[in-house]
């Protein structure tokens, strides 16, 4: 009988290499792998051509713009010029206006004066002056007491409402007789 102790002494651990089998994949998968492969470089090639045509067109959209900026460039350049030459020129009217406006204000009479509006631009405070200004000349060519529309007839308007009205007149663009015929018109005044 062998001797199982001495056969398990003899026994080399490492197991006898097994002779070499050769792998081999079907024919089929090897064609599905080469054929997903060239799908994927084709697809990768329209890929890197739509990217190249893509540049190529930002490029030459870029150049058209640019060829664009440089033929408006000297355009704008000419108007931005144009537009601070109106601007100053517009400063300097505005000045003069503004400057003209102080004086013919201080020459009117008090009770002018005390009427005119404030915040009203330059433009606007000319026209009131203008009109507070033939105000100031019609009721200085007048006696004291009286008005007259036109020289032709005698005011109706009572003494005590005399101010308020002139006042209210000059506001609104009118001779005194005008805007006491259209008060009256609206709300009869007992004498």
């Amino acid at each position: 009988m062998p001797d199982p102790i001495s056969e398990d002494l003899n026994t080399d651990p490492t197991p006898e290499p097994a002779p070499e089998q050769e792998r081999t994949v079907p024919l089929s998968a090897l064609q599905e792998a080469r054929t997903a492969k060239q799908a994927l470089a084709a697809e990768l090639a329209e890929l890197k051509a739509a990217q190249e045509a893509a540049a190529q067109k930002r490029a030459e959209e870029q150049g058209e713009y640019q060829k664009l900026y440089e033929e408006t460039a000297p355009k704008v350049e000419s108007l931005t010029a144009e537009l601070e030459g109106y601007r100053t020129r517009e400063t300097a009217r505005i000045e003069r206006v503004t400057t003209a406006n102080v004086e013919r204000l201080e020459a009117l009479p008090d009770t002018l004066k005390a009427l005119a509006p404030e915040g009203l631009d330059p433009d606007t405070l000319a026209g009131w002056l203008s009109r507070a200004e033939k105000q100031a000349t019609t009721t200085q060519q007048r006696p004291a007491g009286t008005q007259t529309h036109g020289g032709t007839k005698a005011s109706g308007i009572p003494a005590e409402l005399r101010a308020r009205v002139e006042a209210e007149a000059v506001k609104n663009g009118k001779t005194p007789d005008e805007w006491w015929e259209k008060v009256r018109s609206k709300v009869p005044y007992r004498d």
